[in-house]
């Protein structure tokens, strides 16, 4: 009978191996098969040819083939009186890149929406930011109910402690302009442009490209912040090093 003993844990274990893969594989199957609606062309649509609803129909495809500047069916309301920039082909995809606007970005503004511009603190992402692509916003800003006054020389300086935190989860460029991309234009529902406008006075801003149409980490909450107690949680239970009178040259 023992000798059955290693035969019988082998077996088991090769079921729990097996059974392992097949769930990973049909998740993975499962996530490569979610669909998302995206704008492709009716028609052909020539060079300059104006966008209405006729010549955009509906296409279900799996998100995993979804391309980056494909414009979602939901959004299809923005690209109407826009100019195409090059033929589109019938069936085709309707990229965000493929088109201008015929009456400036005012155009590519969502109903409800204002567009404002926004300087980042790092400009290094913006020549690749593109109309249509969607980004977080992310502030660097002095934490005012920590901040103390002190005296430095004849002078009173406010210090505080420093946090970074998501302002925006998720924002939409309709204009990038500028040197390397250094005006950015986006659209906001007017209490979040508001927010935006006085968030430039107060904090430091960047900018964090995202996935399109990703609904991951939309609660800002979620996101957590960055504050002086991080640093001191990373060395909570580090051994301290010291150096050796003698290094050790081996």
């Amino acid at each position: 009978m023992k000798n059955f003993i290693p035969l019988i844990l082998a077996v088991v274990l090769g079921l729990a191996v097996v059974f392992g893969i097949n769930h990973i594989l049909a998740e993975k199957e499962t996530s490569a098969t979610a669909m998302v609606s995206v704008v492709a062309a009716a028609q052909k649509i020539p060079v300059g040819g104006v966008i209405t609803p006729s010549v955009l129909v509906k296409k279900d495809i799996p998100r995993s083939n979804m391309p980056a500047k494909a414009v979602p069916w939901n959004q299809r309301q923005l690209l109407l009186k826009q100019k195409s920039l090059k033929v589109i082909t019938s069936g085709d995809y309707v990229l965000w890149s493929d088109l201008g606007g015929a009456n400036g970005i005012s155009s590519l503004i969502g109903e409800g929406e204002w567009a404002i511009s926004v300087p980042f603190s790092d400009s290094a992402i913006g020549p690749m930011l593109r109309p249509g692509d969607e980004i977080a916003i992310i502030g660097t800003f002095t934490e005012k109910e920590n901040a103390q006054s002190v005296v430095v020389g004849a002078a009173q300086k406010s210090t505080g402690k420093r946090v970074t935190l998501t302002v925006l989860p998720r924002v939409r460029i309709v204009s990038v302009s500028g040197e390397n991309g250094s005006v950015v234009i986006v659209s906001l529902k007017p209490e979040q442009a508001q927010l935006l406008i006085d968030a430039q006075r107060v904090a430091s801003l960047y900018p964090a490209l995202r996935r399109p149409n990703d609904d991951n980490h939309l609660d800002r909450l979620k996101t957590g912040k960055v504050a002086p107690s991080t640093y001191d949680k990373l060395v909570t239970g580090q051994q301290i090093i010291e150096l050796p009178s003698v290094p050790d040259a081996n």
